[in-house]
């Protein structure tokens, strides 16, 4: 469900590729497959990140923390459990853009 979330046709796009015996992309390939019991804590990231703002560039900005906050009490996560939840969003979001500015730069030195 996560993969069809975050890449919505390109689940079935890559079966066809399979199926087909065409190259897949890097970037489709190697998808993060968590273990089910963080299967919920992903689904919230990839939620979140549709709150994201990005720079001109393109370039992802951090996840505002009041838009974490915001969330998890909307879902109605208890006291005791969101700030271990708000604090491992806020890490998977600094992995997050950490991995966009990497790419970024590797785009940019392919592009001179």
């Amino acid at each position: 469900m996560v993969w069809t979330l975050k890449f919505g046709n390109e689940a079935a796009n890559i079966e066809t590729m399979k199926a087909s015996h065409q190259r897949i992309p890097e970037h489709l390939k190697n998808q993060v497959k968590p273990p089910e019991s963080l299967f919920y804590i992903w689904f919230l990231f990839w939620e979140f990140n549709l709150e994201r703002d990005h720079f001109g560039s393109g370039l992802s900005k951090r996840i505002k923390p009041s838009v974490i906050e915001e969330r998890l009490n909307a879902k109605g996560i208890k006291s005791n459990l969101f700030e271990e939840f708000k604090e491992i969003i806020m890490e998977m979001d600094r992995e997050y853009v950490a991995h966009d500015k990497r790419q970024f730069r590797k785009l940019s030195k392919g592009n001179k």
